[in-house]
């Protein structure tokens, strides 16, 4: 290529570009683009077009200006980006997927924790309309029956708006959180299936824990996942309690770390086997909710795993990063 030029690499829409830019850095020194590393697209002889990498530069010999120029193929970076691209779309896809078939599991709960605020408030409207049938409606009781009927409706539009939050399909957003308040919210929105299912749940909290810089989403889907998991193996238990305790805590490394342990059936010798894709002992399983748990906690540069819990049952651990931030 010495001594050709660099128009000859160049599709055409860019070879005018290339001129026009270099006429005018002859004439005024201002460069049209980053001579260092910048990205266009190269020409083969074929004609094909493909992403390059050049890198300009500038020598004067013996008075004459000289001008050098390196082009590096980078067709199978861009490839790697894109496939990258590609897989981290698709994960994110399995995710909401998993999100969705947790909530699915979840739906007779989470109806009846709808309903009986639904039904409160059917129930008040029908007594404020037989009182002024009757001609009989007292201020003070409509006044205490409306406060009811909105404290009913509020908290009917709270569930909803959990499992909105929860189901929803948006990109990944990392913002600073407690993660006690996530543990909150997601000990919420399962309540009604630890009721149903008679489970104990005791709550060890660290207080003043650092922040993690983490998607909220993505971290109550993970800590759902091991609740639910958990509620799930404790359904065959009958001569002993049924208890579920969520701990959160400090490492020695500085790193937070949130354990779930429940008094289920327990774990096999192969504990990490349950991360295994499409691993599942459940009937209608896909075996893919801790494989994403895994992924979505590694994600965020953390660890999960499952030891055998003594002496019934299995605890889940996983850790993430602390900002250094205190909540």
């Amino acid at each position: 290529m010495i001594g050709k030029p660099l128009t000859v690499l160049m599709p055409e829409f860019l070879r005018k570009v290339h001129e026009d830019g270099y006429k005018r850095y002859l004439a005024t020194g201002q460069r049209h683009l980053n001579w260092q590393g910048h990205e266009l697209t190269g020409l083969r002889k074929n004609g094909q077009e493909f992403p390059v990498e050049v890198t300009f530069g500038e020598v004067t010999a013996d008075g004459h200006r000289i001008f050098t120029g390196f082009v590096r193929d980078i067709s199978e970076r861009k490839q790697a980006e894109e496939l990258r691209a590609s897989l981290h779309q698709t994960q994110g896809e399995l995710a909401r997927i998993s999100r969705l078939t947790t909530m699915g599991e979840l739906t007779a709960s989470i109806a009846h924790e709808v309903n009986q605020p639904l039904t409160a408030i059917t129930n008040n409207g029908s007594a404020c309309l037989r009182l002024l049938a009757n001609q009989n409606l007292d201020p003070e009781v409509l006044r205490r029956a409306l406060e009811e009927i909105v404290a009913d409706g509020n908290r009917a539009s709270a569930v909803i708006a959990r499992i909105r939050g929860f189901i929803k399909k948006a990109p990944e957003e990392k913002s600073e959180l407690d993660v006690n308040e996530v543990i909150q919210e997601v000990l919420a929105l399962v309540g009604p299936e630890l009721q149903k299912n008679r489970v104990s749940v005791e709550c060890d909290l660290r207080k003043a824990l650092p922040l993690v810089l983490a998607d909220r989403v993505q971290l109550q889907q993970v800590l759902l996942n091991l609740v639910v998991n958990g509620i799930e193996a404790m359904t065959a238990v009958t001569e002993r309690p049924r208890e579920l305790l969520v701990k959160s805590q400090i490492e020695e490394s500085g790193d937070l770390m949130v354990t779930v342990r429940d008094s289920g059936t327990g774990l096999s010798s192969e504990a990490d086997r349950v991360f295994t894709p499409f691993f599942t002992t459940k009937a209608n399983g896909m075996g893919m909710g801790l494989r994403i748990s895994r992924s979505l906690v590694e994600g965020h540069g953390g660890r999960l795993w499952a030891t055998p819990n003594s002496p019934h049952g299995a605890v889940f651990s996983f850790t993430l990063p602390a900002t250094g931030s205190s909540s």
